[in-house]
């Protein structure tokens, strides 16, 4: 573990029914860094964020936060400390507003109803949901869902987000609009980890790429370094590209 890290994942290994999803997989993250994760489907990448959150116990190996060994913590005591996340398959409390979704994360970690509502408008005024915030939830299109989806996870207040294919199915202008939004997580206090198949993203916004395959990390570094590794193009990027012919 690096000293100034904030979350580390130290050699996780998580085995399903005797087929290892990840096999001494380890990851470190500092304070304010955006790290961006990669690598085919199957390599891992959900699984590791579920290990994080505490969704899932790891097989071996252990996470710590701020040097504390979180591994036997439950998600909602990880959400108390800090730790919020987004999911590839946004589920809203589709008869509710935008607005009253928001309010219901802004309670996550025990925020009076007053204190939650304070919180709620936040970030509403910081995700540009006004236009949004009385609609309901079960109304949005695509990109809409995924600045709720965001919203839901700020407005837990973490200190740590985790970020699971959130420009999925944008185009570019949706894109553009959620890049400047995640690069200025940072300034505001978070922490940001990110699963993303959209390389036009991860190039925009991380400022670490980490990449997974087989379970295991294969490449970490700058992202002009790791997009131009030649293990991950063998087998990442090129089955991406071949994909799309």
């Amino acid at each position: 573990m690096h000293d100034a890290s904030l979350l580390s994942a130290q050699s996780i290994g998580k085995t399903f029914r005797g087929v290892a999803a990840l096999s001494g997989a380890s990851l470190d993250v500092t304070e304010g860094e955006i790290l961006g994760i990669i690598g085919p489907n199957g390599a891992g990448k959900t699984t590791l964020f579920n290990v994080i959150a505490g969704v899932f116990r790891p097989s071996s190996g252990r996470v710590l936060f701020r040097g504390r060994d979180i591994t036997s913590l439950p998600p909602h005591r990880r959400l108390r400390l800090g730790i919020a996340r987004t999911f590839q398959l946004i589920k809203p409390f589709g008869s509710m507003s935008v607005y009253e979704n928001i309010v219901v994360g802004a309670t996550g970690r025990g925020r009076s109803a007053r204190a939650a509502r304070a919180r709620a408008d936040e970030v509403v005024e910081q995700l540009g949901l006004g236009r949004l915030a009385p609609q309901s939830a079960g109304s949005v299109n695509g990109a809409e869902g995924k600045r709720l989806e965001l919203a839901r996870a700020l407005a837990t207040d973490p200190v740590v987000i985790l970020l699971d294919e959130i420009f999925s199915g944008l185009n570019t202008d949706e894109s553009a609009e959620l890049a400047a939004i995640v690069s200025a997580l940072p300034g505001q206090g978070q922490t940001v980890l990110m699963i993303e198949h959209n390389i036009g993203a991860i190039r925009a916004v991380s400022q670490r790429v980490l990449a997974l395959s087989a379970g295991q990390v294969v490449s970490e570094g700058s992202p002009a370094t790791v997009l131009t590794d030649p293990k991950v193009v063998t087998s990442y990027l090129g089955q991406r590209a071949s994909s799309q012919h």
